[in-house]
């Protein structure tokens, strides 16, 4: 996952869903795995970008109403 930029937190968006071991990898490690093995990509990208990215400004959002 690349966390330089939002923008390619978003392209960087791996699919790698499950590695030998799983137990013995770092948490945070553990825990792209665990984001990664669900089924909307656009839901994994999007909490992906929310994680590495606390600079974004939700405010718009949340004055449009949208469901996030």
């Amino acid at each position: 996952c690349d966390t330089s930029s939002i923008n390619a937190t978003y392209c960087s968006n791996h699919v790698l869903r499950s590695i030998e071991n799983f137990d013995d990898l770092p948490p945070n490690l553990r825990s792209l795995l665990e984001l990664n093995m669900l089924e909307n990509e656009e839901h994994v990208a999007f909490e992906k970008i929310l994680r590495y990215h606390s600079q974004l400004d939700m405010e718009p959002f949340l004055e449009w109403d949208l469901k996030v």
